[in-house]
């Protein structure tokens, strides 16, 4: 079965990352702004890079709504409560990957998620939202742009957080070896939530 991927606030690192994962045939929905859902339902997503520019055609929404297998949150740190409430109030058990700089993220969307549900993650690019429906990635391609820690912490449906983690990060990047992903910096993002 081919697994269901939301982009929770398709901003600049959002878009970008929502535009990747369909080029690469993963079944993906950008969650974003008004004014941005408009133009990439207009014309599609412009995807500005170093050396070229493309539109990419992706379905995107202004509601959070409907079913899930993940969910990539990329809203900005301090709107990172809110829309854990927004993704508990679906009553789905999606698995949300934080995409936030630091581990106030993981702690918050964990408090109100429940740890076992979140995976962390640490984007290796960067984005600048341009305008409505356009975004250039300022980075050059990385070969493993997304680096997914494993946790090991069973939860009350019988999936682990490590299955979990194993299923995103086979999703967003199946070259990536696991032995790249356990950093100790990674493992310490981790082990603050405890």
């Amino acid at each position: 079965m081919r697994e269901t991927v939301v982009v929770y606030g398709a901003g600049a690192i959002g878009s970008l990352v929502g535009a990747r994962l369909h080029e690469s045939g993963v079944n993906v929905r950008l969650i974003g702004r008004e004014a941005h859902v408009d133009a990439i339902r207009a014309k599609g997503l412009l995807l500005k890079g170093q050396s070229d520019s493309r539109f990419v055609q992706l379905p995107a929404t202004t509601t959070l709504t409907g079913t899930a297998d993940i969910i990539l949150l990329t809203v900005k740190s301090q709107d990172v409560p809110e829309a854990c409430r927004t993704i508990a109030a679906l009553h789905s058990d999606a698995t949300v990957v934080t995409m936030q700089n630091g581990i106030r993220s993981d702690r918050e969307a964990a408090d109100t998620l429940g740890r076992s549900r979140i995976v962390g993650c640490v984007l290796n690019i960067s984005a600048t939202y341009l305008e409505p429906g356009m975004v250039e990635q300022n980075t050059a391609p990385y070969r493993t742009p997304f680096t997914i820690p494993v946790d090991h912490v069973s939860c009350r449906t019988g999936i682990t957080a490590e299955e979990r983690a194993r299923t995103v990060r086979a999703i967003l990047d199946p070259a990536t070896k696991p032995a790249d992903l356990l950093r100790r910096a990674l493992v310490d993002r981790l082990d603050a939530l405890r």
